[in-house]
């Protein structure tokens, strides 16, 4: 569990230096109150999650999740070019 931890930290720390690096000035501050309301926000993901666990079984509904994860992040790197072309 330590190094999982520390992997998360060191995770997060990254992609909010990347973040702020690649934000306009004027708008560090909006992105980075965007960033922090994941952390709010989470516990409205696992709701749905743990529900969906009592219902179909942990297995499935870490499959469904994998998979809609999957779904987005295609959409993603298929939309975004200008993400994958980051300087």
């Amino acid at each position: 569990m330590v190094l999982l931890g520390l992997g998360e930290g060191t995770w997060w720390t990254v992609v909010m230096a990347l973040t702020m690096e690649h934000s306009e000035d004027r708008y560090r501050g909006r992105v980075s109150a965007v960033m922090m309301m994941t952390f709010g926000l989470m516990p409205l993901g696992v709701l749905p999650a743990g529900a969906s666990a009592e219902f179909l079984g942990p297995r499935m509904t870490v499959t469904i999740l994998a998979a809609l994860l999957m779904a987005v992040t295609l959409v993603f790197v298929a939309t975004q070019k200008q993400a994958r072309s980051l300087q």
